[in-house]
């Protein structure tokens, strides 16, 4: 019984990973289209930036170098400042 729920947990973290991972693809890819402003951008950002520190805080500044800085350089790219 322990293992099973211990094996339910993993999947469940596993699965909430593989959501993060997918939003912030299509957070990227709107970032890439650019339909979206230097500050629609930004709210992208910290929206993708808030779900990480909700599903698992002690884990942001992994999510801040992995994710982060691929958003942040997105936007450099993609993204004129007004």
């Amino acid at each position: 019984m322990k293992e099973e729920a211990i094996e339910k947990r993993k999947e469940e973290a596993r699965r909430e990973m593989r959501l993060l991972q997918t939003v912030v693809d299509l957070a990227c890819a709107t970032i890439r289209s650019g339909t979206v402003d230097y500050d629609e951008a930004m709210k992208l950002f910290y929206g993708c930036r808030k779900w990480a520190a909700k599903l698992s805080p002690e884990r942001l500044d992994l999510f801040d170098m992995i994710y982060g800085s691929r958003i942040k350089r997105l936007i450099e790219e993609y993204i004129v400042e007004r």
